[in-house]
C-alpha cells in the first residue's frame, strides 16, 4: 500500500506540472501568431487612433509578462477570463456547450469500446482460423476511412434522403430524447471510427498473443474447457493494453468532437474553440485548451493510476 500511495502521489505531481507547463506553452504561443484579436474586430481600414484605444480597452497595451501573471492569478480564483467577443465569462462559455460535446463522447465511447473490444476478441481467437484475414481486413477499413470523409458522406446522405437523422439542430435530451439521438449518432459515428479500429487492433494482438502463451497450450491439451481457459487467462492478460488504449482514446476524444461539431454544424465546445482560435479571443481560447490540457492530463493519471493497479510491477518500478 506505502509504494502504490507514493505511486499514486508521483502521477499526480507529475500531473500537476504538465498542466503549469502547458500553460506556459499555450499563452506564449497564442501570442507569437501573428496578429490579434484588435486586427478582427477593426479589420484592415481601422485608424491608428481607432486601434490604439481598442488595444487599450482590451488590456492588449500591456507587457506579455503582466498579462500572464494577470491570467494565472485569475485561474488561480477560478476565474477563465472574459470572452473579448461576447464579454461573457470564459467559464459560462464553456458550461453552457458542454452538454453536446459531453453527450457525443459519451456516444463516441460507447461505439468504440464495445464494438472494439468485441470484434478484437473474435479477431484475435480467430487468428488461428481461415476467418483471420476478414478480420485483419475489416480492422484495416477503420483505421484507414478519414473522418472527414466519412462525415461529408453522412451529412450529404442525410440532407438528400429521408433517413431517421438530423444535421444541424439539437433538440434537448431530456424533452426530445429520440430527436436528441438522431442528432447525436451521426457525428458519434464519425468520432468513433478511428478508435474502434484501433482498439479492436490492440485487443486483437493482445488476445493473439496470449492463446500462444504456453500456460494456455498446455490447458489445451489436458482438455481444459476454451471458455474456462478464456476466464482464467485472457481477460486479466488483455486489460493492461486495452485500458491504456481507451484511456488514449478518452483523452483525444475532445478533438474528434471539434471535427464532428464543425460538420454536423454542432455548437459545442469543439466548433467554439475553432471559432475562438479563428477570431483571436485569447481568454477563449486559452481557457479552453487549458480545460483540455486538464481533462487530458487527468484522464492519462488515472489510467496511469489503473495500470499500476492492475499491473503492480509498473508501481514497484516506480518506486525503485
Amino acid at each position: 500500500m506505502p509504494r502504490l500511495l507514493g505511486f499514486v502521489l508521483r502521477q499526480v505531481g507529475s500531473a500537476l506540472l504538465t498542466v503549469l507547463v502547458s500553460a506556459v506553452l499555450v499563452f506564449s504561443a497564442l501570442h507569437l501568431v501573428p496578429g490579434n484579436y484588435v486586427d478582427v474586430l477593426l479589420g484592415p481600414q481601422a485608424t491608428p487612433a481607432e486601434r490604439a484605444a481598442a488595444v487599450s480597452e482590451y488590456g492588449l497595451d500591456r507587457s506579455i509578462v503582466v498579462q500572464f501573471a494577470t491570467w494565472m492569478g485569475n485561474l488561480l480564483r477560478g476565474d477563465l477570463g472574459t470572452s473579448l467577443r461576447s464579454g461573457e465569462p470564459v467559464l459560462t462559455e464553456i458550461l453552457d456547450r458542454a452538454p453536446i460535446t459531453l453527450e457525443l463522447a459519451a456516444l463516441g465511447c460507447l461505439f468504440t469500446v464495445l464494438p472494439g473490444i468485441a470484434l478484437g476478441v473474435c479477431g484475435g481467437i480467430a487468428a488461428r482460423r481461415r476467418t483471420a484475414a476478414a478480420t485483419r481486413l475489416g480492422n484495416a477499413l477503420l483505421l484507414s476511412l478519414p473522418e472527414i470523409l466519412v462525415g461529408g458522406v453522412l451529412v450529404v446522405l442525410i440532407t438528400t434522403y429521408v433517413v431517421p437523422f438530423t444535421v444541424g439542430v439539437w433538440p434537448d435530451p431530456f424533452t426530445d430524447p429520440a430527436g436528441n439521438l438522431a442528432a447525436a449518432v451521426p457525428p458519434a459515428i464519425v468520432i468513433s471510427l478511428f478508435g474502434a479500429g484501433f482498439l479492436m487492433a490492440t485487443t486483437r494482438r493482445a488476445v493473439a498473443t496470449v492463446l500462444r502463451e504456453p500456460y494456455v497450450r498446455a490447458d489445451e491439451i489436458r482438455g481444459v474447457g476454451a471458455r474456462t481457459v478464456y476466464r482464467r487467462h485472457l481477460w486479466r492478460n488483455i486489460s493492461a493494453p486495452v485500458v491504456t488504449v481507451v484511456g488514449v482514446y478518452l483523452a483525444s476524444v475532445l478533438t474528434g468532437a471539434a471535427i464532428a461539431e464543425q460538420m454536423f454544424a454542432l455548437n459545442g465546445i469543439g466548433s467554439y474553440l475553432v471559432s475562438a482560435a479563428d477570431q483571436r479571443d485569447y481568454p477563449v481560447v486559452q481557457g479552453m485548451v487549458l480545460v483540455v490540457t486538464v481533462v487530458f492530463v487527468l484522464i492519462n493519471m488515472i489510467i496511469d493510476i489503473l495500470y499500476g493497479v492492475i499491473d503492480p510491477r509498473i508501481g514497484r518500478r516506480g518506486t525503485a
